[in-house]
């Protein structure tokens, strides 16, 4: 089923003086329950497309469709609320708060959700646990490692029972190793709770794990299915 459609999408930003086109009339489509990677050099438009289709940024022309409703017709609380509770976001830097506990953080998008705070602790430390993170649970950011930190970003991503998680070179900032350790985390959550998960990397052999993969290329996209 249908969960994600862009039609026509285009991102043109003014540099100097200059425009320069981010996205030239992207189209495609994304069923439920798909991995879709975002492949394409720096400077391509990876990150400008993901963006607009979590709710991030406005196109300068065309429509995000999720799940039959156009994003960018919301007004701006309707949309924060759409986006709290359809998408979950990772990014390549965890943005964790420095002040809260690695389960504190992960319970943050309930919190923000009015979701009942006992079932959102339980959520958030079986999260943790099944990323490895039990015994970790109740330490701050600083205390843990960069892989750990990111493991906690995933879950926090995922606190809310997101349909789509949208992350953006989740692992851009780790080295090879523990970046393999964070997109199994990734493969395994999402396909065990049935998310749809979209990746922009430059990482090409995570490509034939997913799906589909869009390339883009000087903000055209291309789609193939594996």
């Amino acid at each position: 089923m249908e969960i994600l459609r862009v039609e026509d999408i285009s991102k043109v930003y003014s540099l100097e003086g200059e425009e320069v086109k981010a996205l030239r009339d992207v189209n495609f489509h994304l069923d439920a329950g798909d991995i879709t990677v975002i492949l394409g050099p720096s400077g391509s438009g990876k990150s400008t497309l993901l963006s607009l289709l979590g709710g991030l940024s406005s196109p300068s022309k065309g429509e995000v469709f999720c799940k039959d409703k156009s994003l960018y017709k919301m007004s701006g609380e309707e949309l924060a609320h759409f986006r709290n509770r359809i998408f979950g976001f990772v990014f390549q830097f965890h943005h964790l708060m420095p002040e809260l506990t690695a389960v504190e953080n992960v319970i943050m998008p309930g919190w923000i959700g009015g979701r009942d705070l006992e079932a959102s602790r339980k959520r958030a430390e079986k999260l943790l646990a099944h990323v490895g993170l039990s015994k970790r649970m109740n330490h701050k950011p600083g205390e843990l490692s960069g892989g750990e930190q990111q493991r906690v970003a995933v879950c926090r991503a995922l606190m809310n029972e997101p349909e789509i998680i949208l992350a953006d070179e989740p692992t851009g900032n780790l080295d090879s190793k523990t970046a393999e350790g964070i997109h199994d985390v990734l493969w395994e959550l999402c396909q065990k709770e049935g998310r749809t998960l979209i990746v922009v990397t430059h990482y090409e052999p995570l490509a034939k794990r997913a799906d589909h993969v869009l390339t883009l290329d000087a903000g055209n996209v291309t789609k193939k299915r594996n």
